[in-house]
């Protein structure tokens, strides 16, 4: 019978090994022992594990790769198997076998500002930021920090500079504070009776000064005592109601009277035309109103016809006539009459030489100054008429004519009947032509 391991023909010894299909791990590599018996060693390249029968799959802890989601791919500490390890924040770095610090492109807010992760996943300065930092970005402002804006004062938060809140009398930019007033304004208080400025800058109001006459209103002192009255550049002054103002009323030439304040009514010692009439006043010694002797204008002398064709006026403080229409002014024995303009070289006056009416009324031709009766007998009856007769004494005796009076006893221009006017033909004849005087110019 052979002994175990015994080969027919082969010398007999003893095996040294029992041959086997596993190995099993010492010092490092796998020791096993062939068909023959003969003893074998795997090394294994990432060692093993005494007693284990296998390689480890990866040397334990060693770090292999980066995967495609930027994980550190790693042995484990038994060597067995490989695991992915989170870079997070940062990323794998296949060149490193390491992970990064950061992602590489991001932000975040450094000591001195906002860092960026480079290329390399280390952190670098990027923006300096002299209000401070937060999520990566600079901050607009200092937190709690005000400012002047669109005439309100904005307040620094965490999301930047907020809304204005309004300021009643606006800001001034880069001030923190509402202005207290508005430049160059004015107030006036009332209690103290003084009046304030603020400042050009708006800064505040300055020192008050007295007001005279008062606060006008909340903004401003009087001018001048409400009702006062003064002489100012030739006119009268009265300051308003409100005492803001003084209201000016033009003297004129007559100017200002020292002692009422009022305007004169005339200058002292003037003459001027009356008033709606035709006379000539003189202004008395203090200018406040007119003498009581006023020269009455006479009114042009009677023409023939019992008118004057023509009225008294006053102009440029003197008497004169204005004649009607067609007549132009002349004057008799130094008065002013209307003469006919057809009559160029005679004024009117006429002495009708044994008329009733000796000076001919101041007119050129000859008329009685009343009518006078003539009668005649028809029958039984006795026929009495009012008439006058006038007369051109330049024409002669033929210019005779006798006009009927009316009820009142004037002139009328109805001629008389002729045995009327034979009768007073008779009484009467037409008296010598007297030149008059040159007419006096327009």
């Amino acid at each position: 019978m052979f002994g175990f391991g015994a080969r027919v023909g082969v010398p007999l010894a003893c095996n040294t090994c029992r041959p086997s299909k596993t190995s099993v791990c010492k010092g490092g590599a796998l020791l096993g022992c062939d068909e023959t018996a003969s003893p074998t060693t795997l090394p294994c390249a990432s060692g093993c594990t005494d007693g284990d029968t296998v390689c480890n799959t990866c040397k334990p802890n060693a770090r292999i790769s980066c995967d495609v989601n930027k994980n550190l791919v790693a042995c484990d500490d038994t060597g067995k198997k490989m695991v992915a390890i989170s870079c997070a924040p940062g990323i794998c770095l296949p060149e490193k076998l390491d992970c990064s610090l950061c992602m590489p492109g991001l932000l975040r807010c450094g000591a001195a500002g906002i860092e960026i992760c480079d290329a390399a996943g280390a952190w670098m300065p990027q923006t300096a930021c002299p209000f401070g930092c937060k999520d990566g970005k600079c901050a607009p402002c200092t937190p709690g920090a005000k400012r002047c804006e669109g005439g309100g004062i904005q307040t620094c938060g965490d999301a930047g500079w907020g809304p204005p809140a309004a300021c009643t009398f606006g800001c001034t930019v880069g001030k923190t504070e509402c202005n207290p007033c508005t430049a160059s304004t004015k107030k006036c208080e009332s209690s103290t009776n003084q009046e304030s400025t603020c400042a050009t800058d708006s800064s505040g109001w300055g020192t008050p000064t007295a007001c005279t006459y008062g606060c006008e209103n909340a903004t401003r002192c009087r001018v001048c005592s409400p009702g006062a009255k003064r002489c100012s550049g030739g006119n009268a002054e009265t300051c308003n109601g409100q005492g803001s103002a003084w209201t000016s009323t033009p003297c004129g030439g007559a100017g200002c009277n020292g002692t009422s304040f009022n305007c004169n009514v005339c200058k002292p010692g003037e003459k001027s035309c009356g008033d709606g009439t035709a006379s000539v006043r003189t202004c008395n010694s203090d200018g406040s109103g007119y003498l009581s002797n006023v020269e009455a204008c006479a009114a042009p002398v009677l023409y023939v016809d019992r008118m004057t064709h023509g009225s008294a006026s006053c102009t440029s403080a003197q008497c004169s006539v204005k004649c009607d229409g067609s007549y132009t002014r002349c004057r008799v024995g130094g008065k002013l009459a209307c003469r006919p303009e057809t009559r160029p070289n005679y004024c009117g006056c006429y002495k009708c030489e044994g008329w009733a009416n000796p000076d001919c009324q101041k007119s050129y031709f000859c008329l009685l100054a009343a009518a006078e009766n003539v009668e005649r007998v028809v029958g039984d009856v006795v026929e009495t008429l009012s008439v006058f007769i006038s007369c051109d004494p330049a024409s002669g005796a033929g210019s005779r004519k006798v006009w009927l009076a009316d009820e009142s006893g004037k002139a009328t221009t109805r001629e008389a009947p002729k045995w009327a006017a034979d009768i007073m033909k008779e009484r009467y004849t037409c008296g010598k032509e007297v030149t008059g005087e040159e007419p006096e110019g327009q």
